[in-house]
């Protein structure tokens, strides 16, 4: 359990949790008629499932924190999709003035640059979990290595080293 704990330190999981209150935050940015349901559903949603995320987090119960990190990421997607729809209805409806559809489609951007990364933070090599499982340090020239290429790697540079 000790050692689970010093692994999942390895790696900050602050960057995603400022993401996720900036995706919240966007989102009460956009006007009423680009949001699904009132207002302050979806940043209760975001913070009902990212309060226990984090406490997940910090217990080591990894499963759980895999599954409720999909869910809230799942969540963070279908909203962005859902107001995307709005905002492409409403560009040829005329309900809102343009500079309000241009601050909303900024604001839907900057959210989908955000939720891409979340994406794929979440998923690049296994997700975070995994990533911090597999690290190894290498020991020539003091590389910081994945498993995978790790073998490959150490090879290489004792071939480089034999060869000088």
């Amino acid at each position: 359990m000790k050692e689970a704990a010093r692994a999942s330190a390895a790696e900050s999981r602050v960057p995603a949790i400022i993401a996720f209150v900036a995706v919240g935050g966007l989102y009460l940015a956009l006007p009423e008629k680009l949001i699904v349901g009132p207002r302050w559903l979806f940043p209760a949603i975001v913070a009902s499932l990212l309060v226990p995320t984090v406490i997940a987090h910090r217990l080591g119960d990894h499963r759980l924190d895999r599954a409720l990190g999909n869910v809230l990421s799942a969540v963070v997607t279908v909203a962005l999709v859902l107001s995307l729809a709005l905002l492409i209805v409403a560009l040829p409806s005329h309900q809102e003035q343009p500079l309000e559809l241009m601050r909303s489609a900024a604001a839907l951007w900057v959210t989908n640059v955000l939720v891409f990364a979340l994406w794929y933070w979440r998923l690049d090599a296994g997700g975070p979990h995994a990533r911090e499982a597999r690290t190894m340090t290498c020991r020539q020239r003091g590389q910081v290595t994945r498993p995978s290429w790790a073998s490959v790697t150490c090879k290489m540079l004792r071939q480089r080293a034999r060869s000088a």
